[in-house]
């Protein structure tokens, strides 16, 4: 499962004057998002990697710390497991 979750502006919507930041440090990642989005910033500070079951709670996390070093529109990729068959989720 990837889920993907952005962060709009105070109005609801993406203000075009505003940049686009994506938060990763894998360099592969950034230009896949860029290839995508086009007009996008890499964001590489080293978020915390928290052990969660809730990947909307894992999203979450990483961007209230983002939003303490970056302001803006922000963009953050998590991908997790889910084996449902085995009673199975991980990270």
């Amino acid at each position: 499962m990837l889920l993907v979750l952005l962060i709009l502006g105070p109005m609801g919507y993406i203000n075009k004057n505003m940049k686009l930041y994506f938060l990763t440090g894998n360099k592969n990642k950034f230009e896949e998002a860029k290839a995508v989005l086009g007009d996008v910033e890499q964001l590489d500070i080293g978020l915390p990697e928290i052990q969660e079951i809730d990947a909307k709670g894992i999203i979450k996390t990483k961007l209230q710390e983002a939003f303490n070093h970056q302001k803006g529109e922000l963009l953050v990729e998590d991908t997790s497991l889910y084996l449902n068959c085995l009673a199975f989720r991980g990270h």
